[in-house]
């Protein structure tokens, strides 16, 4: 599975128009973006596709348009709750349903479940499904944190078979690296801790930057995995103050705005959320186009 999930994986966003509505063709738009780009998955549904202002309906739709479009790059779709059999019951139609490579699966949020909780709950979901799952640790956003013991024993399930680690923790992120099942795909899950963890033995990454600079990431995924950490460190710094600036008002707030600007999609975002500040359009513009070596 290290294999399917090595390199970049793009949490894709979910297009709407000024109506807030899914806008279909900038979502085609920006498919074929990342199919000529040459990306290596791609992630429908995620904190960045919106996922909780989403119906079932539109979740359905999106990730059928995806399938279809994207040829022969793998679907996975972002499945994750704090309501363990219903989000059972999910996994399953989805896998009868749809086409999907698997599921990334974020931690029980809100409801904050002791270890146990979450291992019995990771262990419920892996038995309702025979696809592929993908561990999510986001404490940041869940508030509650998988440790690193939870996580080794949930490697020893033969359907959970990576993590997307966004702990912004660097120490956790290597004693993990250290410790767990060489078959077991490490997934960074923030842009900008991306290099920092492929050099200490990461897989991969699930990015939001990749949808708007996917050659330059996967360009410095493949120096780092090259060993050509010079290079790779160039492409990181250069990149930097854009990764930086697209969370400032929120995911993916940031990103749309981007994606306005290379043409692809409109920046509207759903409620709670609001679209970029002025202030920020203009730093993200200034960040985008700094350094245009970086695209070479």
């Amino acid at each position: 599975m290290i294999q399917d999930l090595k390199g970049l994986g793009v949490a894709m966003v979910t297009p709407f128009n000024e109506k807030r509505e899914i806008d279909f063709q900038g979502l085609e738009r920006l498919i074929q973006f990342l199919i000529k780009s040459q990306v290596d998955y791609l992630v429908v549904n995620g904190t960045t596709g919106e996922s909780v202002t989403l119906s079932n309906e539109e979740v359905n739709e999106v990730l059928q348009f995806v399938i279809e479009h994207a040829g022969k790059i793998p679907v996975w779709i972002g499945c994750g709750g704090n309501d363990t059999q219903k989000l059972a019951k999910k996994m399953a139609k989805f896998e009868a349903d749809f086409q999907i490579k698997g599921f990334l699966s974020v931690s029980p949020y809100y409801n904050k479940p002791t270890q146990k909780g979450i291992l019995a709950h990771y262990e419920y979901l892996s038995k309702s499904t025979s696809k592929p799952i993908i561990l999510y640790n986001i404490p940041g956003r869940t508030a509650s944190e998988i440790s690193i013991e939870t996580i080794l024993q949930l490697s020893e399930i033969q359907n959970i078979v990576a993590i997307k680690d966004a702990v912004n923790d660097i120490n956790k992120s290597m004693l993990l690296a250290s410790q767990v099942r060489k078959d077991f795909a490490l997934l960074a899950g923030d842009d900008a801790m991306a290099l920092p963890l492929l050099a200490c033995g990461y897989h991969g990454v699930i990015s939001v930057i990749g949808n708007i600079k996917p050659v330059e990431f996967k360009k410095m995924i493949d120096f780092a995995f090259n060993q050509e950490l010079e290079k790779a460190r160039k492409l990181h710094y250069e990149m930097l103050p854009l990764m930086v600036s697209l969370f400032k008002e929120g995911n993916p707030v940031g990103v749309k705005a981007c994606l306005e600007i290379l043409g692809i999609c409109d920046k509207y975002v759903r409620l709670p959320l609001v679209e970029a500040s002025e202030n920020l359009v203009l730093e993200l513009k200034k960040n985008f186009f700094l350094n245009k070596t970086a695209m070479l």
